[in-house]
């Protein structure tokens, strides 16, 4: 039985893992190809850097699973080469109050942070507030690009397939938690998934608003569109 467990997880493990690796890379095709990123919110990828630059203090100070740890590495990258695209097509950094918010939170909460640990709070503990902030971060990042999109009334300039990869990054993701769990003893199951609640909220919590952008696909969708899916 454990063996099978065993064996979905590491599966999961590894789609999660492709599902990341993939994901930015049609944006970053999308953004070259228009020579533009009108499309999306800064606002959209500042919060993404700033939850996968969480998420990697937090899997990083709380000793998480190797494949988090990994993957949290290679997040930032794509987000830097994002951003580094966002300015080089003439993107304005321009940030609204929801931005600044999380930014003065951040740069707040660093100095806490190091002052706490010289005082000898363990880093676990330190680790498990910074992944919880993480997950607040990614549950509120998709807002402002779902409202830009409501907004102009069209998804024009995103990439389908980074939301496509996402939302299977992100169930493979918690799955492949939970599946790790089932194989540790009962006793165990509590503490472990309590380490791992805020990763698995994190993750299975954008899955909502990835399948929002989906509907707004749907929504804004013009018949040229379909003409041109059809042609290719």
């Amino acid at each position: 039985m454990y063996v099978s467990v065993e064996l979905v997880s590491t599966t999961l493990s590894v789609i999660s893992t492709v599902c990341w690796i993939m994901a930015q890379v049609p944006q970053q095709f999308e953004n070259y190809k228009n020579k533009s990123t009108d499309g999306i919110s800064v606002e959209f990828l500042l919060l993404w850097f700033l939850g996968d630059l969480t998420s990697f203090l937090g899997c990083y100070l709380t000793e998480q699973l190797p494949f988090q740890l990994y993957l949290s590495c290679y997040f930032l990258f794509n987000d830097l080469v994002l951003l580094f695209q966002f300015l080089h097509y003439g993107g304005r950094l321009r940030l609204h109050r929801p931005v600044s918010w999380w930014t003065l939170l951040w740069t707040r909460f660093v100095p806490v942070s190091a002052e706490q640990t010289t005082t000898g709070v363990r880093s676990a503990s330190v680790g498990s507030i910074v992944a919880w902030m993480c997950t607040c971060i990614y549950l509120s990042s998709r807002m402002p690009q779902l409202v830009k999109n409501y907004r102009r009334k069209s998804v024009h300039g995103i990439s389908p397939l980074l939301f496509a990869f996402a939302l299977m990054g992100n169930l493979t993701y918690s799955l492949s938690i939970c599946c790790n769990a089932w194989m540790l003893p009962f006793a165990e199951r509590s503490a472990f998934l309590q380490k791992e609640l805020p990763y698995i909220l994190g993750s299975s919590g954008t899955v909502l608003f990835d399948l929002l952008y989906f509907y707004q696909r749907w929504m804004y969708a013009k018949p040229h569109d379909y003409l041109v899916l059809v042609e290719e």
